[in-house]
């Protein structure tokens, strides 16, 4: 203990000489820290509020057309190259590419399908989404008539929430190739997936009974 007041407050001045500079440092530190953490969160938001609003004006575009002009689908690529320059990891970015793969399959350009889709599977971050563009690009190369890249690419990960629409096509797949034992047995998993999910799927249905599921 100190005994009078000037020994105290010497002793406080000597400890300040010693520490004094390490504390206004780590003050520092954390000050600007915070700061960054607050400018980053910020800008995060500035961007996401950016990439929804450019995919608002491309739901604009396409309204709920099933096909597209070509004049719809010339502004839709120019929309989703601005997109991908400015938000290449959003989201949005990924949804477009989605979209832009649907409208290809419509128009019959399967090639830009599939190339959109595996530019999406390889942006997606979320493992659901990925297992959704993933069965889209397994159902364009069915409608290409690849069935050893279907099968490939459906193996190539976990069906998660989507296995019925993974067995389906797998059903699919082997009832093209003429196995019917195997797209039986496919479409028998899919069915009872479907049933134990409470989805209503006629066409899955109609599959089911004409392999005998049913």
């Amino acid at each position: 203990m100190y005994e009078t007041d000037e020994e105290q407050i010497e002793a406080i001045k000597k400890w300040f000489a010693r520490w004094g500079n390490l504390l206004i440092g780590g003050l520092l530190a954390i000050i600007v820290g915070y700061g960054g953490f607050w400018f980053y969160q910020d800008r995060q938001e500035q961007a996401r509020l950016d990439a929804s609003d450019r995919y608002q004006q491309i739901l604009q575009l396409v309204g709920n057309e099933n096909v597209l002009s070509s004049e719809q689908m010339s502004e839709l690529d120019s929309l989703f190259a601005d997109l991908v320059e400015a938000h290449p990891n959003s989201t949005y970015t990924v949804y477009t590419a989605l979209m832009q793969a649907r409208f290809a399959a419509a128009a019959e350009d399967l090639e830009q399908a599939e190339e959109r889709l595996r530019w999406a599977l390889e942006q997606a971050r979320d493992d659901s989404l990925k297992r959704l563009v993933n069965l889209r690009l397994a159902r364009v190369q069915f409608a290409q008539g690849d069935h050893d890249a279907v099968l490939a690419t459906l193996d190539a990960m976990d069906p998660g929430s989507q296995r019925v629409g993974y067995a389906e096509l797998r059903g699919d797949v082997h009832a093209s190739l003429g196995d019917r034992q195997a797209a039986r047995e496919a479409y028998s998993e899919a069915w009872e997936l479907a049933q134990s999910q409470g989805l209503n799927r006629p066409l899955l249905q109609a599959k089911a009974e004409t392999y005998g599921v049913l």
